[in-house]
């Protein structure tokens, strides 16, 4: 590139991970080129390469977050060298991000079932707060209020008496990811297994001020859930919603 400009240009065509960059150069200057390369991508690594030994210029570079400052004349073995070490940084970084993709796809296989054991918990177990503070923990939980939303999946337009229960769990459950998916998409919650043909699921979140308020969001959300659920299965979907609780209560939220 002979210019920032064109520098900056030529990393949007070919996104190199390493960039040698001069500091002195027509229009746009190497600091400035490396900060709207910067905006574009956090990863690439930069070689300042410039016969300016100023110390402003060193400053720019390390606040930059540069990874290396070479001298002109260049001596061949320092700039392989220096190379080397970039790319060794490179990889070990590749290899850092690779594990954590690893370990976050396990966790999404372990997810489920911790939730599935948390649901459990509170739908079986009338004293349930040393699992519940162990499940906070584990799942991350901030917040410490709730409410309990079920939804039941059945055919018939009467809520209280739905038909075909084992025909549409089974549907039911070749679509449960997708059930599932859709929920998690839609708030911060907790998602159980579907038990026959209900999913019981905790939506947690701050004390409402005003019940009323809080009310009409949990209907809005509920009819967002519901519409969404309606494109997934073609069986009916109804949706019941507690009151929101402590997480000790979460249960009579449940009841409700």
């Amino acid at each position: 590139a002979k210019s920032g400009r064109e520098a900056i240009e030529l990393f949007e065509e070919t996104r190199p991970q390493i960039v040698l960059m001069d500091i002195q150069m027509p229009g746009i200057n190497g600091i400035d080129a490396i900060r709207s390369i910067q905006e574009i991508s956090r990863q690439v690594k930069f070689v300042i390469i410039s016969a300016y030994e100023q110390f402003e210029y060193a400053k720019s570079a390390v606040e930059l977050g540069v990874d290396e400052y070479i001298l002109k004349p260049i001596n061949k073995q320092k700039f392989s060298e220096v190379l080397a070490t970039i790319l060794r940084r490179i990889k070990k970084e590749k290899e850092v991000k690779q594990k954590e993709i690893e370990t976050q796809e396990k966790l999404d296989k372990v997810l489920p079932i911790l939730e599935y054991g948390y649901i459990y918990s509170i739908l079986m177990n009338s004293d349930y707060q040393k699992e519940n503070t162990d499940y906070h923990s584990l799942l991350n939980i901030q917040k410490e209020h709730g409410y309990i939303m079920v939804i039941e999946l059945g055919e018939g337009s009467n809520p209280s008496n739905l038909e075909n229960k084992i025909g549409t769990s089974i549907k039911g459950t070749n679509a449960y990811q997708s059930i599932r998916h859709a929920i998690k998409y839609k708030c911060k919650s907790i998602v159980g297994p579907l038990i026959v043909n209900r999913i019981v699921v905790l939506i947690y979140e701050d004390m409402p001020k005003n019940e009323y308020e809080h009310r009409i969001k949990a209907i809005e959300l509920a009819e967002s859930i519901h519409h969404s659920l309606q494109s997934i299965t073609d069986a009916e979907v109804y949706i019941g919603i507690g009151s929101c609780y402590k997480s000790r209560r979460f249960n009579v939220s449940y009841n409700e």
